[in-house]
């Protein structure tokens, strides 16, 4: 009887549209269970530092791969992936490249982790400050949105586009001064 050998690995991660709102990314991700023993472990997906989906491979045979089709919402992590720093009034959209990064857990026994890892390439996020809601145009949403916030404070960070500490109405005025615009079509997440 042979030993056990156990080692999960990544080996192919495609990740679309290269430019998108900070809405929906799509990740499809190949895992293989190179060793002899069935596998249970998790993929994970960063974009950059951020964790923003994971998966649970269960019992993979040995010798298997299945490729997990993941959607990833990066809207929630518009703030962090567009610093304060980024933000500026008007027409102008913020762009910025981050790098999908896809992890498979590393199994108990493991000795070769050096394909548990895999970047996917980069993916552009394009956003501009006024569009709340991620739909890619600044609209009657994005100033409702705003006027339920009217008097918050930190706890609304988001809503304070001049960073004053309070959403007031100069904020409002800078969603009602781009009220209309239509900056971009919000993702599709066809294949490729």
């Amino acid at each position: 009887m042979g030993s056990e050998v156990r080692d999960v690995a990544v080996i192919n991660v495609a990740a679309w549209p290269n430019l998108t709102l900070p809405s929906y990314v799509r990740v499809n991700v190949t895992v293989e269970n190179q060793g002899n023993v069935s596998e249970t472990f998790n993929v994970t997906v960063h974009a950059d530092n951020l964790i923003v989906t994971s998966a649970t491979v269960i019992e993979m045979a040995p010798g298997s791969n299945e490729t997990l089709k993941l959607i990833c919402d990066l809207f929630p992590f518009r703030e962090v992936i567009f610093p304060r720093s980024l933000w500026s009034f008007g027409s102008q959209p913020m762009i910025v490249n981050v790098t999908v990064l896809v992890e498979a857990s590393v199994v108990a026994g493991e000795v070769n982790t050096t394909n548990n890892v895999r970047v996917g390439g980069l993916v552009s996020l394009i956003w501009w400050f006024t569009d709340l809601n991620g739909d890619g145009r600044t609209n009657i949403i994005d100033i409702a949105m705003m006027a339920k916030r009217l008097g918050g404070g930190v706890i609304w960070a988001r809503f304070d586009l001049n960073g004053n500490g309070m959403i007031d109405m100069l904020d409002l005025a800078y969603v009602g001064h781009e009220y209309g615009k239509v900056y971009y079509e919000p993702s599709k997440l066809d294949d490729p």
